[in-house]
């Protein structure tokens, strides 16, 4: 949706066309959310922007795209990590899409996604670190139990083997 040719220092330029019109029911108004993303930050709490669109709202870029279908986010900071979210509305209904996106940093070039240490951040039991202790101390836990039942019952069949002293 934020094609990497269409990214600058400080702006982007969404293309809304990936929402074809199918059956000629094509979107008549967009909802569009940008936030900046933090480490783990999926919450749009600190939203960017919020605004509704129309098909009024968007242009067309010559020589790319020949219907209006674009739009564009200014202000924002160079070389930082952004998260958006997209509504589509027709007579049909709704249809969500969400994304993220980098702004070039101040050498030009747009930063390699797959160095960053924020993008496909883990949830928290998804992480090695939490998963693999978590795992051994329940592996531990469960022989300590299956541990403890075989004891009480081979101390049971001793107590049953045992004859009874006569009072």
């Amino acid at each position: 949706m934020v094609p990497q040719s269409l990214r600058l220092q400080t702006a982007v330029t969404f293309n809304l066309s990936v929402f074809t019109p199918g059956h000629n029911c094509s979107p008549s108004v967009y909802q569009v959310r940008v936030w900046p993303a933090g480490e783990g930050n999926v919450d749009p709490a600190g939203t960017l922007l919020n605004i509704t669109l129309t098909k009024q709202d968007l242009f067309s870029m010559a020589n790319r795209y020949s219907r209006r279908c674009c739009f564009n986010v200014t202000s924002l900071r160079p070389g930082s990590y952004y998260r958006y979210h997209v509504v589509a509305e027709n007579a049909a209904g709704k249809t969500p899409y969400m994304g993220y996106f980098w702004t070039r940093n101040a050498l030009g070039s747009v930063p390699i996604e797959s160095t960053s240490n924020r993008l496909g951040r883990a949830s928290f039991f998804n992480q090695p670190a939490i998963i693999v202790p978590l795992t051994v101390i329940l592996v531990f836990l469960l022989v300590i139990c299956v541990g403890i039942l075989f004891y009480c019952r081979h101390r049971r069949f001793e107590a049953e083997l045992q004859p009874t002293k006569p009072a």
